[in-house]
This record gives C-alpha cells, sequence and structure tokens, in this order.
C-alpha cells in the first residue's frame, strides 16, 4: 500500500455492493428541551474533555474559490494573503449565515458555551473558525487539511494530555476532515510516500504560510507520535466522497438535512433528475446529493502544474470515480456515509419554511440552530461508549 504504484485511500464508491453505514432519522424536537440547558450542555462537552470547537465552511464560502490568490501568492506572499482577506469578507457580506459560518456565529457559540456559571477559566470551551479557499477540487481541501494540520499541533501546545477538540465541517468542510483524518490514521511509510509523490509535482506551486512548503510541516507532524490533540468530528451536510479510517480514535457524526419522499425507502434522498422536478419542496440537502464524485471543477486555469496535481490526488484519493458515471451513481440517493454515525435530520419539522435554504443547504449554519447542534453533539459524542 505504500509504493507508488497503489498508493489509494479509500473512497465511496456508491455501488450497490459497497459497505452500508449506521444511519438513524432524528427529530429536531427531540433535542428542543435539552438545547435549552446550557448548564448541562456545557457539562457533557466538558465531560468530554472538549476545550476548543472548530468550525470549517464548506465551498463556494472561503477565501480564493477560483484558487487565483494561491497563485498571486506564491509570487507576491502578502498581496495574496490581503486578497484572501477581501475575497472572504465580501463573501461573508453576500452570502451571511446561510451555509456559511461567519465572525458572528463564533461569537454566539462562544456566548453559549462560556456562560456565567462557567466554574473556573480551565473548563471554558472557545470556539473558532477555520477559513480554507472553498475550491471545488481535491487540491483545494488537501491545502486546507495540511493546514489544519499544523494549526492543530500549535493547539496543542498549549493543551493537557487529555483535552480533545470538536470540529465541525459543513458541506466540503466535512471533506476536508476526512483527508486530514485519513493522513492522519495512515501508516507512517504511506504518509512519507504520499507527501514524496506531492513535493515532486509541486516545484511551480508553493503556498507561502510563515515561509515554508505546504507539505513539509504537514509531513513531519505526522510522521510523529501524538503531534495532533485528540478531536472529535461532525460533519453537516457533507456529500459522499472520502471515507474515514477504521482505526481512528475519534468519534464521527454526520448530519444530513432529510425529509423522507419513500416510505418503502425512507433512509433514500429524492433526486431530481430534471429541472421540472425541482418545483416544490426539495425534499432535503440536494446539494449534499450532487457533491459527490465527479462534480468537482478544474483548478485554476493559470497553472498546468495544479492541474496535474489535482489529476494525480484524484488518483490517490478517488481512484474509481469517473464523470461519466455521475448521473448513474447520483440516482441511487444514498445519504449514509459507510463510517461513522448517520443522522437523517428533520429539519422541516422544525424549520418548515427554512429547511429548503440554499436546495436544503443552509439550514445547517442559521444561528438560531447552534443550541440545537450542540445539543446533539453532548448527547451523541462518546455515546456509543456509554
Amino acid at each position: 500500500m505504500n509504493s507508488k504504484t497503489n498508493l489509494t485511500f479509500p473512497h465511496h464508491t456508491l455501488e450497490p455492493d459497497e459497505v452500508t453505514g449506521s444511519v438513524s432519522h432524528l427529530s429536531p424536537l427531540v433535542y428542543q428541551q435539552l438545547s435549552d440547558n446550557l448548564r448541562h450542555i456545557v457539562k457533557r462537552l466538558q465531560d468530554r474533555s472538549i476545550k476548543r470547537v472548530i468550525y470549517l465552511h464548506g465551498t463556494f464560502v472561503g477565501n480564493d474559490a477560483a484558487g487565483i490568490a494561491r497563485r498571486i501568492g506564491t509570487r507576491l506572499p502578502v498581496a495574496g494573503y490581503q486578497l484572501r482577506r477581501f475575497i472572504k469578507r465580501g463573501v461573508d457580506q453576500v452570502s451571511g449565515e446561510h451555509g456559511n459560518f461567519t465572525a458572528s456565529y463564533i461569537d454566539q457559540v462562544n456566548r453559549l458555551l462560556q456562560p456565567s456559571i462557567a466554574a473556573t477559566q480551565r473548563d471554558e470551551i472557545y470556539a473558532e473558525k477555520f477559513d480554507w479557499s472553498g475550491e471545488n477540487n481535491h487540491l483545494g481541501r488537501l491545502i486546507a487539511a495540511t493546514q489544519l494540520i499544523n494549526h492543530l499541533a500549535d493547539l496543542k501546545k498549549s493543551m493537557s494530555p487529555n483535552d480533545r477538540i470538536l470540529m465541525v465541517g459543513h458541506s466540503h468542510g466535512g471533506n476536508v476532515l476526512a483527508m486530514l483524518s485519513l493522513l492522519h490514521h495512515a501508516e507512517r511509510d504511506m504518509v512519507a510516500a504520499f507527501f514524496q509523490q506531492l513535493s515532486a509535482l509541486t516545484e511551480d506551486i508553493r503556498q507561502m504560510s510563515d515561509n515554508r512548503d505546504i507539505w513539509s510541516g504537514a509531513n513531519a507532524l505526522l510522521l510523529k507520535e501524538d503531534a495532533l490533540p485528540q478531536y472529535d468530528i461532525i460533519t453537516m451536510g457533507t456529500p459522499l466522497r472520502y471515507r474515514w479510517p477504521t482505526n481512528r480514535t475519534h468519534e464521527l457524526i454526520h448530519l444530513i438535512n432529510h425529509q423522507v419522499h419513500d416510505p418503502h425507502r425512507p433512509s433514500q434522498a429524492w433526486v431530481p433528475l430534471q429541472l421540472p422536478d425541482l418545483r416544490g419542496r426539495i425534499g432535503g440537502d440536494l446539494i449534499q446529493q450532487i457533491g459527490i464524485g465527479g462534480s468537482d471543477f478544474t483548478p485554476s486555469l493559470f497553472s498546468a502544474g495544479e492541474r496535474r496535481l489535482n489529476r494525480k490526488l484524484g488518483t490517490i484519493f478517488e481512484p474509481t470515480v469517473r464523470r461519466r458515471h455521475y448521473l448513474r451513481k447520483l440516482s441511487r440517493g444514498r445519504r449514509e456515509s459507510s463510517d461513522g454515525r448517520t443522522f437523517l435530520v428533520h429539519y422541516h419539522e422544525l424549520l418548515p419554511n427554512q429547511s429548503d435554504i440554499l436546495l436544503g443547504h443552509g439550514v445547517y449554519t442559521l444561528q438560531d440552530l447552534i443550541p440545537l447542534h450542540l445539543a446533539i453533539a453532548a448527547t451523541e459524542l462518546g455515546a456509543n461508549l456509554r
């Protein structure tokens, strides 16, 4: 598995013989009463030793969805950094809280996690957001994963050995976390082979961050024992792309906006294959469905090197995916991941007029639902151990 000819990570094939995962239907009304009890929520998260919550947005609401700022940053790092800040401010103003984790969202989470009842500063839980490019391709997600690996290692320096981090990824932000998890739990020789192959293809696409190669810092950290803190992961509306390691040490929960359209197949998504099908209600998260393998965009038109690298990453992370198979796999309407626990959340029971925002993909990031999602995290994280 560590040779150049067969270096691959597991991915969702969405074929009929693919292993199915744990899937349950969840009514948000069940958690309403608990979501009003902040003391209990914070206590449960503290019992899990969670000290920080990191939120990752999805595709198109990042700071460089077209990859232009990265290209500029290879020659002019300061200009690239300033352009990313400018892009992200504009995106936040346009999208607001729909499908995006804004600064006001994080402020609200912190107000809920740090009520006046907190016993000591040592027990407090802090939330932050992790901005990444938001590119709709393997390369953009991998750069985000390697940057996050470095960030997690920095956070661990101020954490106790048993402290944990909860990472929440919306849309392809969840697939950034899947990439991170696959690399973190891979065998060391496989990690070394992976970064060695990438280094041979990246001479002209350096991403400047403290004057370090984008790969070298993450590579060195992943080859060490216990370089990263312990963490748990919750995904929201994440398309079925990369699989998750079977030897993981973290809890893995997937939340998906869902409405039952066929009583005989209650967990199957309704997938509109023609435009007239979109009339009326969406029936759940449509973007989570159409974001499967074969839906990526080509990286920067300004760099043939980036396109070559992205094709190479495709052979590593999704070797069996072909665009010609896209509609056939989409029509199966599969919702659940093969790994972790998938909860099909009936958001329409709680927010009948808002569950279809952004084709059902924007409901997760509404600030009104922060207490609900914290309640789900407090209840379900570690539930298999209790």
